[in-house]
């Protein structure tokens, strides 16, 4: 799919196909994802928010930690039960809304979606000029793209992402997760960043993204 004369990016495309095959052997399964934990938040699913919802997620996100409720450190289990993130008051919520709002403009089959951080956001996104950037332009610009990168984003606010409208009605027909780094940025890096935790994404992807029968 890449014409481009690039090595590195025929590589890193070879690695997204790949995870993409990996999605659509465990997409058929119909069980959903199953959180480690239950927290208190009131709307686990779904989108618009309720009024209790919004109040929630409000609060730093170190007051909704799995565990928090009963003043228990459970580390192990912050990356992999869905949080919204937190910036100074509704920031990063109405950040959210702008992806949710380009998703429902959307709708329907998408050639590549691209689900992350602030890596996946500098292609360019919504949330910055609107159009990609000139790599992305020479190498894909002929594939429709939706990009939901948000800078400073951890897992367990994509797994949150995309429990709330982050990809309601869309069809991709290949998703490119890149996700976790900023998880290392803690003393317990080792558990923080395992496997199954970006792993969890995938599952959430799978469940919300790949119902419907795809061909290519």
């Amino acid at each position: 799919m890449c014409n481009g004369n690039s090595s590195s990016l025929r590589i890193v495309f070879g690695i997204c196909i790949t995870s993409f095959g990996l999605m659509m052997r465990i997409a058929n399964k119909s069980e959903a994802v199953d959180y480690a934990y239950q927290t208190a938040e009131p709307q686990k699913q779904g989108w618009p928010l309720t009024a209790q919802e919004q109040e929630y997620i409000l609060k730093p996100e170190f007051q909704r930690r799995p565990g928090s409720e009963k003043n228990k450190y459970l580390p192990n289990l912050w990356p992999i039960v869905p949080s919204a993130g937190f910036w100074e008051g509704r920031k990063w919520l109405d950040t959210h809304a702008q992806m949710v709002n380009h998703v429902q403009a959307n709708t329907g089959s998408v050639d590549i979606l691209l689900v992350g951080d602030s890596i996946t956001q500098q292609w360019n996104s919504p949330l910055d000029v609107g159009k990609f950037n000139t790599a992305w332009q020479k190498h894909f610009g002929h594939y429709k793209t939706i990009n939901l990168g948000i800078g400073g984003d951890k897992t367990q606010n994509i797994l949150w992402r995309l429990d709330h409208g982050g990809l309601e009605s869309i069809d991709p027909r290949l998703v490119i997760l890149l996700i976790g780094n900023n998880n290392m940025f803690s003393r317990r890096r080792r558990e923080l960043t395992r496997l199954p935790t970006v792993f969890k994404c995938v599952l959430s992807i799978c469940e919300k993204s790949f119902q419907r029968q795809m061909s290519f």
